[in-house]
């Protein structure tokens, strides 16, 4: 009994909440947790790989994906729309889209901009014409707000 109320004890203690736990408990939309939850370390990931803020990585996936409902994203495992001549690409796994996302928000145009905080980033997809939607930034902004991923560090 002393060895599982230790064990128990040292688990609470040694594992405070992460950042994604705080995130996704204040989500009270299902659809959006589960889509969050699913894709939140490879976000996490090419956070650290390219500085890119892990919250516009989240909310790109979501609006490029349809939530992961996309047909682009369920055939293609494509997360971000991306396209290379004109043509979407098509890649084997989640994780490859996303490596190949990074790859593109590395390109010479964000390089050159050198954005650093989320109104930077906005302004570096204008000028770099990540997307052809006018409301494109404006679709990102409401769901950082609306999912608190203003707050991800």
């Amino acid at each position: 009994m002393k060895t599982i109320l230790f064990l128990t004890a040292f688990l609470l203690c040694s594992f405070a909440p992460s950042q994604r736990w705080e995130l996704l408990k204040n989500i009270s939309n299902r659809k959006a947790s589960l889509f969050i939850n699913r894709i939140y370390e490879d976000a996490e990931r090419i956070n650290k790989s390219t500085g890119v803020p892990l919250a516009l990585i989240i909310a790109q996936s979501a609006l490029e994906s349809g939530w992961g409902k996309s047909r682009r994203c369920v055939e293609d495992c494509n997360y971000f729309a991306v396209k290379r001549n004109h043509k979407y690409m098509i890649y084997d796994s989640k994780e490859d889209s996303f490596k190949d996302y990074g790859k593109v928000m590395c390109q010479s145009c964000y390089r050159k901009l050198d954005p650093k905080t989320l109104e930077q980033w906005y302004n570096a997809l204008t000028m770099c014409k990540y997307a052809e939607s006018k409301d494109y930034i404006w679709k990102l902004k409401s769901i950082i707000k609306k999912y608190g991923l203003d707050k991800l560090n």
